[in-house]
C-alpha cells in the first residue's frame, strides 16, 4: 500500500523528509506549499509533486493520506488543527507549537477525533533503543544512577540551517526547542516522567528578542537525576551527547545516532539489531503501521507536549513545573 502525503514546509526539514519519501516504498509526495511561493515550486518541480498556492488549497484536497507539518512552531496548532478537521491524519514537526496552551487544545482535538496524530522525534527509530529499555527494563542494566545531556553550538542558527529568523527568536526558535526536545523525548521514553528542578537560562544582552544563548539545568525522570549543560559560542565542533549511568551498564548517544554502550571494560558501538528498523526508514516505518492500525514506535502529541511543557518551563523560569506526557494543565 502507498500512502500519500502532502507537505506543509519546504524549508530543511520539509525537503530533508521529502527525500525519506522519495527512499520508501510505503509512501508518496503528492502535494506541497510553503509560504515562499518560488521555494514552492522549485521543490515541487524537483520532487514531481503539484505545488499549492495555500495551506488551504492543499488541504482541501482528496486525494490525500497523510499531511506532514514542517512549518515554523507557532503555526502547527491551527494547522493541525485544519488537518483534523478535514479527517486527515498528522505526522507535526517538533516543537509541537509556540504556546502549551494552544498545544493543548490539539492534543485534545486529537483525542476527541481519534485520527492518528504523531510526532516526528526521529530518536522514536534509534538504532539499538529496543535493547536500550529492554535491558532497562529487565534489570540487564542494573539501577539507574543518572542522566547527562551536553550541547555545544559554535553558532545559533548553525551555518547549515536554512530556515527564516524565527529560529534565531525568543518566541519560537533556541536549541532548547530545536536540539534539546529531541534529548527530552528521549530520556521521557527510556525513563519516564520529567521534572524540572531548576534551571539557569541566559539570553543574548544585546538583542531581547534573540534566542538563548546558555542553559544549566537540573530536572528529575521517573526520579533519576538529569543535568543539562549547553551553550553558543566557542572555537570548537558542534556536539550533541546524551549519557545515561546505570550500575551495571550504561548507554550514550552521541551527534544523533552514535550510539554505545558500556560497561568496566569500556564503551562499545551499539548498532541496530539484525532487521532492526531505524533512522528515517525506521520513521516512516512506523508511520505505514500506524496508517494501517498496527503498533508503532512513534511518540503521540501528548508525548510532544510533555516535552514543549518542560521545554518552555525553562524559559519561562518555572522550577518544580510537573511535565508528564499527556498532562493536560498548562504552566
Amino acid at each position: 500500500m502507498v500512502h500519500r502525503v502532502g507537505v506543509l514546509g519546504l524549508g530543511l526539514m520539509g525537503r530533508r523528509m521529502l527525500g525519506s519519501i522519495a527512499a520508501h516504498e510505503g509512501f508518496v509526495a503528492v502535494a506541497g506549499f510553503d509560504t515562499d511561493g518560488a521555494q514552492t515550486r522549485s521543490v515541487a518541480e524537483a520532487h514531481g509533486f503539484e505545488a499549492c498556492v495555500s495551506a488551504e488549497a492543499l488541504l482541501a484536497r482528496d486525494d490525500l493520506d497523510l499531511v506532514y507539518v514542517a512549518t515554523p512552531p507557532a503555526s502547527h496548532v491551527e494547522l493541525g488543527l485544519a488537518a483534523l478537521d478535514r479527517g486527515l491524519p498528522l505526522f507535526l514537526e517538533k516543537p509541537l507549537a509556540a504556546d502549551v496552551g494552544q498545544a493543548t487544545r490539539l492534543v485534545a482535538a486529537a483525542d476527541v477525533t481519534g485520527i492518528p496524530a504523531v510526532m516526528n522525534f526521529p530518536f522514536a527509530s534509534l538504532a539499538g533503543l529496543p535493547r536500550i529499555l529492554a535491558e532497562l527494563g529487565n534489570g540487564t542494566a542494573g539501577a539507574v544512577q543518572r542522566v547527562e545531556i551536553l550541547l555545544h553550538f559554535g553558532c545559533w542558527p548553525r551555518s547549515w540551517h536554512d530556515a527564516g529568523p524565527w529560529l534565531r527568536g525568543r518566541d519560537e526558535g533556541g536549541f532548547l526547542r530545536e536540539v534539546f526536545s529531541h534529548f527530552a523525548y528521549l530520556t521521557q521514553r527510556t525513563l519516564g516522567e520529567l521534572t524540572l528542578v531548576d534551571a539557569h537560562v541566559e539570553w543574548a544582552d544585546e538583542d531581547p528578542t534573540q534566542s538563548e544563548t546558555r542553559v544549566a539545568a537540573e530536572l528529575l525522570a521517573g526520579g533519576v537525576p538529569v543535568s543539562l549543560v549547553g551553550g553558543v559560542g566557542g572555537a570548537a565542533p558542534d556536539f550533541n551527547r546524551w549519557t545515561l549511568y546505570a550500575r551495571e551498564r550504561s548507554y550514550r548517544v552521541e551527534d544523533w545516532s552514535q550510539v554505545s554502550v558500556a560497561d568496566a571494560s569500556g564503551w562499545k558501538d551499539l548498532g541496530p539489531e539484525p532487521g532492526e528498523a531505524h533512522g528515517a526508514s525506521g520513521q516512516l516505518d512506523g508511520l505505514a503501521a500506524l496508517l494501517t492500525g498496527e503498533p508503532h514506535p512513534l511518540p503521540s502529541l501528548a508525548d510532544g507536549l510533555g516535552v514543549l511543557r518542560i521545554v518552555e518551563a525553562m524559559h519561562a523560569g518555572a522550577p518544580g513545573k510537573r511535565c508528564a506526557p499527556g498532562d493536560s494543565d498548562g504552566l
